[in-house]
């Protein structure tokens, strides 16, 4: 995933706007990396609930 499709599958997944994400992303690209891996781990989460939920 480049930079900004990481950016911008960040900001889709939580309620920052891209502009600020990019900021963050600036500053340490570590934080757009635990980001990701933090949206991907919500992601993993409301799956897990909707199957739950359907059974």
């Amino acid at each position: 995933m480049t930079r900004e499709e990481k950016i911008q599958y960040v900001a889709e997944s939580s309620h920052h706007s891209i502009d600020f994400i990019r900021r963050l992303a600036d500053r340490n690209e570590e934080n757009l990396d635990l980001m990701v891996n933090v949206a991907d781990g919500l992601a993993e989460q409301s799956l897990k609930e909707q199957a739950i939920s359907m059974s």
